[in-house]
């Protein structure tokens, strides 16, 4: 394969199945030389995109992190290019992000999940440890005949923006995207990274068995700052579940796609097979993370 032919890439997952890596197809060629979602990078030492505001629910409530325009809240500083940014990184279990940020994000999730605003009532917990350890007790309550699994969880939404002007999208997450589920024998293990907002276990008053199904917030806590683009954040495994997710290396540019991931044929353009991922399909199925999570090793001063 030429140099010229392996210059853009593209890599997602499957469920239950390998994901695929494609080198140099045509279809990735032509995907990022034509489609408005593709986004120039702001990193000079990692793929970095700009964030610049986070929703949630149907109704797309905005958060009060990563948005410069709230009312009282400050501008960007001076030098500074985005309110946040964000590394696409297969390589990271969960979505990564500062605690602040993350206790804001839990916050809203609880304030648009009813079975999280309820608990939230009749324990006095604060909202974001109400969101953990509702995911905590998910065994007795994700298969219930009352219950519409995951998808009671409210949808997530990352508006990103590439370096060059007008380039926005919009990233959308459902409950199963950032979800896992692990057992209790293993849980005080993924906690740790979420530690700040796991209830303690004595008030939480769930008695789950070593085996019983618990889950748990596809989130961890990782601080990042950056001159040009403040706080990073890292988009975990999570994305390239719900997005098959390309990229130029001559221009620079990332591109989050909305299609099937398939898999990869035994020929040498490495042909996409499959059919669309469904997360619906999926709402009492959490994705299982066994052991612990990968963390990202990056420079956490400085760019991108």
């Amino acid at each position: 394969m030429q140099e010229a032919e392996i210059s853009r890439f593209s890599l997602c997952f499957n469920t239950g199945a390998s994901g695929a890596l494609r080198l140099g197809t045509r279809d990735t060629l032509d995907m990022l030389d034509t489609h408005s979602g593709a986004l120039s990078s702001f990193g000079q030492i990692h793929w970095g995109v700009g964030l610049t505001g986070i929703y949630v629910g149907k109704t797309k409530v905005q958060l009060h992190v990563c948005r410069p325009d709230y009312d009282g809240g400050p501008d960007i500083p001076a030098g500074q290019a985005t309110a946040c940014g964000a590394i696409p990184d297969s390589g990271t279990t969960a979505i990564m992000a500062p605690e602040s940020s993350l206790e804001v994000l839990f916050e809203g999730i609880c304030d648009e999940w009813d079975r999280c605003g309820h608990a939230a009532k009749e324990t006095g917990m604060p909202k974001a440890q109400a969101f953990v350890d509702v995911l905590a007790d998910c065994g007795s309550w994700l298969e219930d005949g009352n219950s519409d699994g995951l998808s009671e969880l409210p949808p997530l939404r990352f508006r990103v923006q590439g370096a060059h002007h007008g380039q926005i999208t919009e990233l959308k997450l459902d409950g199963w995207f950032y979800v896992f589920e692990t057992v209790e024998e293993q849980y005080e293990l993924v906690s740790e990274h979420f530690r700040a907002f796991a209830p303690p276990r004595a008030k939480s008053g769930h008695k789950r068995a070593g085996d019983q199904k618990t889950c748990a917030p596809a989130f961890g806590v990782m601080d990042m700052p950056t001159k040009s683009n403040g706080d990073a954040w890292i988009f975990g495994t999570s994305f390239f579940y719900a997005y098959n997710v390309k990229y130029d290396l001559d221009d620079a540019m990332v591109s989050f796609e909305d299609e099937n991931c398939g898999s990869c044929s035994d020929g040498a353009t490495l042909v996409s097979q499959g059919t669309r991922f469904n997360s619906s399909a999926f709402a009492r199925v959490p994705r299982q993370v066994p052991g612990n999570w990968r963390v990202s090793h990056f420079n956490t001063t400085g760019e991108m």
